[in-house]
């Protein structure tokens, strides 16, 4: 459920009083799958929290590492003020990251992060990358259930199945191991 991950990464930075989140989106082509629900997401989430929606407070990373880089160097350029970013995906977010550090920004006591996927390299980096756990074994696991019922006779194909995706609170956010959990979100 990309929408409601995204929605509760945004809810997660507000609780922490960010007002102007930036956002790395995956690709421009993929305005109908899953980049598409995850930036209308951001959206639904900026108005809900009254938050600013200028812009230039989004770019393009296309899910990559060296997208993220650009986004990141794109937004900062544009001088838009900003305290905090959800990225689309941990790559992205690892690509910013790298480029607000090397600008001297601290993470997360001047920009916080939050990521989506729950990659191992984001738990690995210092500090260590809160991101949307994707439960891919899940996924498959219903997938391959459904597809066994209809093969047996037993089920209908269904159109769409959305599992549950939930945040994985680490440093990048603000969050320290003690000082926040996931059920304060």
């Amino acid at each position: 459920d990309n929408s409601a991950g995204i929605l509760e990464a945004m809810r997660h930075l507000v609780d922490h009083g960010h007002m102007q989140i930036a956002f790395i989106a995956g690709s421009q082509d993929d305005l109908e799958g899953e980049t598409g629900d995850r930036f209308r997401a951001y959206q639904t989430a900026c108005r809900l929290y009254g938050l600013d929606q200028n812009p230039a407070l989004v770019a393009y990373g296309r899910h990559v590492f060296d997208g993220g880089s650009l986004a990141m160097h794109q937004i900062i350029a544009t001088g838009a003020k900003f305290t905090a970013i959800l990225a689309s995906n941990d790559e992205s977010a690892l690509g910013a990251m790298q480029v607000l550090e090397k600008s001297g920004h601290r993470i997360p006591e001047d920009i916080a992060i939050i990521g989506f996927d729950n990659r191992l390299e984001g738990a690995g980096h210092v500090p260590a990358l809160s991101s949307i756990h994707v439960p891919l074994f899940e996924i498959g696991y219903q997938a391959v259930e459904r597809m066994l019922r209809h093969i047996q006779g037993i089920g209908e194909l269904a159109g769409t199945v959305k599992v549950d995706a939930r945040l994985v609170v680490r440093q990048s956010c603000g969050c320290g191991y003690v000082e926040c959990s996931p059920s304060e979100t």
